[in-house]
């Protein structure tokens, strides 16, 4: 969330990042007049009670005239308390100020390859021929509906294997592990920028409470209210969790398969640190990502996305997409944003820095990875006509070389 003092000294900034993101400059211009008005109007107001106020300390009992001014002074905190409502419900939906490296655009198609392995040239089939005796679809659809899965023995072994490797692998670049509540209270998404935007997105409860929809939450919100020295940052931190998401708005996309479910798991990272350090601190996050996917020879490409395509509580943000070869495109498996104090506002997350002075934290987070997604990954680039091969780095964690199609291991 932007901090209103910080907006109103920098519109100039707000506006660029505005632009970047396409926002109409119609719907930009009558936005922020209406903002400028409110805060008009709030000054105006607090000068008014301070001047009542000061009426009311030069009265002594109470007269006619202290019943009036005790009057005036109510209604004007009535008047303000409004105002102050009309001024954070602007602010809560203002996305977050771009970095200046993050390049304009109008749509995905705008932005920019940083990176990307050798794209193999083979055809494979695709992962959803190839897990009818893995799965079990019919089972799920009863149980849960669309969009579930059941994964039999020898595919779950292999998402186990999958996740321990990637635990191990994150824990090896410094991040500490944490298993968090799936279940959170409204602020806690309200902290993480889910709410109020992204409600259509998300599972609601009862008792004014949600299933997460990814790990960020409760990593991000378990520092809510905190202050830390300077020297008590970065905190590095990781969760493996079930994620859920209704997935609004994609209801005819990959309908088939494990591309896009209700529920999946994955591995986030989260980092709190000190502005000083989060650009370092991303790149770190994101080399967290890819050396996974190194390690398990997944072809893919790394994009920085443009300002229309970047996430509403990021300042910038990487996308990697991995290559299916079975069904011929690349698809999106990790996000990893630096969300400069946007978060850190909204869930008062703060430190002391070495003038003793309070600040902000900078959070950032991303998937390192996504675990349904990485199977698919795996399954289009290991098949062959024996089976899925079993990539060699996750040979440690399990106990036989490939998965026929029938369900049968050697």
């Amino acid at each position: 969330m932007l901090e209103r003092k910080w907006l109103l000294q920098n519109q100039e900034k707000h506006q660029q990042s505005a632009n970047k993101r396409n926002i109409a400059q119609e719907t930009y211009t009558n936005d922020f007049t209406k903002f400028i008005e409110l805060d008009s109007k709030m000054r105006d107001i607090i000068t008014q009670q301070e001047s009542t106020r000061a009426k009311q300390n030069q009265i002594h009992g109470f007269n006619d005239e202290a019943r009036a001014l005790k009057d005036d002074f109510l209604r004007l905190t009535q008047e303000r308390c409004a105002l102050e409502a009309q001024m954070h419900e602007f602010l809560i939906n203002q996305p977050n100020i771009l970095l200046d490296e993050v390049p304009a655009g109008s749509s995905e198609d705008d932005n920019v390859v940083i990176f990307e392995t050798t794209k193999p040239t083979h055809i494979t089939t695709p992962h959803f021929d190839l897990i009818d005796n893995l799965i079990m679809k019919d089972e799920s659809a009863n149980i849960s509906g669309s969009r579930f899965v059941i994964l039999k023995s020898t595919l779950s072994e292999l998402k186990r294997a999958l996740t321990n490797f990637m635990i191990e692998s994150n824990k090896e670049d410094g991040y500490q592990e944490y298993t968090i509540p799936y279940i959170v209270n409204e602020s806690a998404l309200f902290g993480t920028g889910q709410l109020p935007k992204f409600s259509e997105d998300a599972y609601k409860l009862t008792h004014g409470q949600w299933l997460i929809s990814t790990g960020e939450i409760g990593l991000v919100n378990m520092f809510g209210g905190k202050v830390f020295l300077q020297d008590e940052l970065p905190k590095l931190c990781m969760t493996f969790s079930p994620c859920f998401r209704s997935e609004a708005g994609a209801a005819s996309r990959d309908t088939r398969g494990m591309i896009r479910l209700h529920q999946f798991h994955k591995l986030e990272l989260v980092t709190i640190c000190t502005k000083e350090k989060a650009h370092d601190l991303h790149e770190k996050k994101l080399n967290a990502a890819r050396k996974i996917l190194d390690a398990l020879g997944i072809p893919y490409r790394v994009l920085l996305l443009c300002g229309a395509d970047t996430g509403f509580t990021a300042s910038k943000q990487y996308d990697i997409e991995v290559w299916l070869p079975g069904m011929q495109r690349y698809l999106e498996i990790a996000s990893c944003s630096q969300c400069g104090t946007f978060q850190a506002v909204r869930a008062n997350i703060r430190y002391k820095n070495e003038d003793g002075k309070m600040e902000f934290a900078h959070t950032l987070n991303g998937s390192s990875l996504p675990i349904e997604r990485l199977l698919v990954a795996i399954i289009e680039n290991y098949a062959t006509d024996g089976g899925i091969v079993i990539p060699e780095a996750l040979k440690r964690y399990i106990n036989y070389s490939v998965i026929k199609h029938d369900g049968s291991v050697e």
